[in-house]
């Protein structure tokens, strides 16, 4: 387990990486933190935790993964979110930290790619995780009626964590060599629909 908070411990995992493999190929920054809040909602403190885990974790392990990934290439998946293009009144924090991280995944790729150094943007969809059931069910939402709205999607149903696992093992993958700076969308379609309103609790 990993505090992406602590630079200290994001500079751990590289090393241990080359401790037990002797080289660093990929890396996936996927950590990530959503807490519901409005404009007038958001504390300086609720913004900063968020801004610490989606955006500065992410800083953190680049900035230590790709010093050694120079040696040999490599390739970076950061795990974005439509709220990173635009986002919902009532995830403010959220929506700026997976746009800073969108800012970043653009500026790394033109640094880095003359490295050999990749560096994409996914954004997963909406998987209808353990948690998302959880946050939906206490506001009166029950699975059924969400996996009917998946229904409507263009491609007609949620995400699945093996849908977005494919994608990222794709851009890890020297079949995507020739990939960098890219935004994929794992999403059925949804990014292009407009964002309705009261489609997501909170």
């Amino acid at each position: 387990m990993v505090d992406v908070k602590n630079e200290e411990q994001c500079s751990g995992i590289v090393e241990e990486a080359i401790r037990s493999f002797g080289r660093l190929d990929g890396l996936v920054n996927n950590a990530g933190w959503f807490p519901r809040a409005t404009l007038e909602g958001t504390t300086t403190q609720l913004w900063d935790e968020v801004m610490q885990v989606n955006l500065r974790g992410a800083f953190y392990c680049c900035k230590h993964a790709a010093p050694v990934m120079r040696k040999s290439g490599g390739s970076i998946v950061n795990m974005g979110s439509i709220c990173g293009i635009q986002s919902l009144p009532n995830l403010v924090a959220y929506g700026a930290a997976k746009g800073g991280l969108l800012s970043l995944t653009r500026t790394l790729a033109g640094s880095l790619a003359e490295h050999r150094i990749r560096v994409n943007y996914v954004i997963p969809g909406w998987v209808l995780t353990e948690g998302e059931l959880a946050l939906h069910k206490a506001h009166g939402r029950e699975e059924e009626t969400l996996r009917k709205e998946g229904e409507k999607l263009p491609l007609g149903r949620h995400q699945t964590p093996l849908d977005t696992a494919h994608a990222v093992v794709f851009l890890l993958s020297d079949d995507a060599s020739q990939i960098t700076g890219t935004v994929l969308h794992i999403d059925a379609g949804a990014s292009t629909l407009p964002i309705a309103p009261g489609a997501y609790p909170g």
